[in-house]
């Protein structure tokens, strides 16, 4: 597996969901690209950090992006929403 790249301290992670179709995809992976793939999807998802795969992690990733996109918006959407409705301080930093 390769080095990763910290992630700076000063980041705060976002909540995304993880759904079973990355478990899936990540054990048709080849076993010792498995941690890798794993750990750039989180970092991606959690962070925003722009994993650099290559074949055929990229390929996976591509197919799995758009979800991730989506989850971290809606989260997103839903903790605006509950600062309108609840104050931000009664609101988790997630």
């Amino acid at each position: 597996m390769e080095e990763f790249e910290e992630t700076p301290p000063c980041l705060e992670p976002r909540n995304f969901t993880w759904f079973a179709s990355y478990t899936k995809a990540m054990e048709m992976l080849p076993s010792d690209k498995q941690a890798e793939f794993a750990i750039g999807v989180i970092r991606y998802g959690a962070y925003g950090n722009e994993p650099f795969f290559e074949y055929p992690l990229d390929f996976a990733f591509e197919l799995i992006r758009p979800n991730i996109d989506n989850s971290r918006k809606w989260s997103q959407m839903g903790k605006k929403g509950m600062e309108k409705r609840w104050g931000k301080k009664n609101v988790d930093n997630s």
